[in-house]
């Protein structure tokens, strides 16, 4: 019996992720960190992620509750969302860092030649917080989000571009597809009417 709740219980959190509100917001906040890593607005970039979170809230809100009503978890599943949020803001703060740091660091020390790869760790670093998030959000499409990112940071690096470009891609792909996902969401799911009224 405690089995099958404890079931239910991840595939209620698990489809509370559906309506693509969080994928949104989280490619805003890399696509963010990507344009401003492109115009040298590199302090802009770090905070990005975090400014994000707090919308978070206020738009399911507005959005997503008065279309599948509100669902309260219990508070040890509350902090660990709350907590997963954070880690994945600052995961993402903290990969822009490594990889600004990083590619400084390597430019003024190493031959030019030996740096092309730092151009990827950024991405590389965001696609493994994205790997992370998805695992603690309990949301599939996380871990492909990773491997976009991954991707995106290789080809920066093979091609001799800039590192925020492959932030922009990969942002874009996960803003992209959160706000398909919300669309479609707010397409199939109409104000319940006892929200309406």
């Amino acid at each position: 019996m405690m089995n099958a709740a404890s079931n239910l219980h991840d595939r209620v959190l698990t489809s509370s992720w559906n309506d693509g509100l969080i994928d949104t917001l989280a490619g805003l906040g890399v696509l963010l960190m990507g344009v401003s890593w492109q115009f040298d607005l590199v302090p802009m970039g770090s905070i990005a992620p975090a400014l994000m979170i707090p919308l978070w809230h206020p738009l399911r809100r507005k959005l997503v509750e008065p279309r599948t009503g509100y669902m309260e978890f219990g508070v040890p599943t509350q902090l660990r969302l709350s907590r997963s949020m954070w880690m994945m803001a600052l995961l993402g703060a903290g990969a822009f860092g490594i990889g600004v740091a990083g590619y400084f660091y390597a430019s003024d020390n190493l031959a030019v030649a030996d740096v092309s790869w730092i151009a990827a760790l950024p991405a590389i670093l965001i696609g493994i917080g994205a790997f992370v998030a998805g695992f603690a959000f309990g949301i599939p499409r996380f871990p492909l989000y990773a491997l976009v990112f991954v991707l995106c940071g290789v080809a920066t690096a093979v091609l001799g571009l800039e590192p925020g470009l492959a932030m922009i891609a990969g942002g874009t792909v996960a803003a992209a597809t959160g706000l398909w996902l919300l669309g479609r969401f707010l397409r199939e799911h109409p104000v319940l009417e006892e929200q309406a009224e």
